[in-house]
């Protein structure tokens, strides 16, 4: 591996104790080694951790040979949870089995909170249309704010990296006009309830029947947040909540639902037409998906932790020039 080509390590630790580290993966980043010679986010991490657990070690003066054969030990670091490759966002991992055991309590129990942002190909506007214009508020206003309210407060705003953002109960997070931005009650999300089936042997899911054996029930809620025309193909901005974890099911629900994935060459068949070169250029060819959210409870501690990025697709769609 050629060390130049990393990421930097420091822009994508978003927070660090002794129990975990929460990170932003960048897209096109593994989680795990696809292949020999692969870069992953586990083996940079891993690095991470190992150089400056010796740095450690060689600041230190007096230590017995058994804390100097520690020292050269491969860290601990527990993978509770994944994306795919070609997604970006926040990640947390464990940093001793103590922690992974917590963490994986927490996303067996569903007691996760993870949103998503995408950007979706309205697929087909003359069907779809009239169901997202049905929405309380539209598509200008999407959940509950209107378009300035969502560039000012929903999407600028993010955590300062290395800080906790804590919520209480549902309404009273101390960020209160993020709250309301993405989350005010006076707009419905749809809901999509489907039935789904893993074809591991070419890596694709698909929508089946309930009765299709393998089959496994799949939920999510989207929310639209913003709309653009540009030459004609409409495009929109929308929140997702996952309430299952099935395999590619945000791109195969949505896809399935007339919203493929901007930039999805697996699920979204006329991706190449709905393609923006200048929005690309700034942003980065690729699937537009990002795991925007992550909340749950500190796995030794029991404090309430939240994590936000906003991707910078998000951003520059606000930007795109409306036709």
């Amino acid at each position: 591996m050629n060390r130049t080509d990393e990421p930097d390590i420091k822009q994508m630790i978003l927070y660090e104790d002794r129990d975990i580290l929460v990170c932003h993966k960048a897209a096109g980043l593994p989680v795990q080694s696809a292949g020999v010679g692969t870069k992953d986010l586990e083996s940079i991490l891993k690095n991470y951790l190992k150089e400056r657990q010796q740095a450690e070690q060689e600041n230190k003066t007096g230590e017995s040979r058994s804390a100097r054969v520690d020292a050269q030990k491969v860290p601990y670091l527990g993978i509770v949870h994944r994306l795919d490759q070609p997604v970006e966002g926040v990640l947390v991992f464990a940093k001793n089995k103590k922690a992974a055991a917590g963490l994986s309590r927490q996303m067996s129990g569903g007691t996760w909170k993870k949103e998503y942002l995408a950007v979706c190909c309205v697929d087909n506007v003359s069907e779809f249309g009239d169901n997202i214009q049905n929405l309380s508020g539209g598509f200008k206003e999407g959940c509950g704010s209107a378009s300035a309210d969502i560039s000012e407060s929903g999407l600028e705003k993010k955590p300062e990296k290395g800080t906790e953002k804590m919520s209480g109960k549902k309404g009273g997070s101390s960020q209160g006009s993020e709250k309301e931005t993405w989350e005010n009650p006076e707009n419905r999300e749809i809901r999509l309830t489907d039935w789904m089936r893993k074809e591991a042997r070419i890596n694709t899911s698909a929508i089946v029947s309930q009765d299709t054996p393998g089959a496994k029930k799949a939920e999510l809620d989207y929310c639209v947040l913003q709309r653009r025309t540009v030459r004609g193909k409409e495009y929109v901005l929308v929140r997702i909540h996952l309430l299952t974890g099935r395999h590619h099911q945000i791109r195969v629900q949505m896809a399935n639902a007339g919203l493929p994935l901007y930039g999805d060459r697996k699920y979204n068949v006329r991706w190449q037409e709905y393609l923006i070169p200048e929005y690309d250029s700034q942003t980065g060819a690729g699937l537009k998906l990002c795991a925007s959210k992550l909340a749950f409870r500190h796995p030794v501690t029991g404090k309430e932790m939240q994590f936000e990025i906003t991707p910078l697709f998000a951003k520059n769609f606000l930007k795109l020039c409306i036709d």
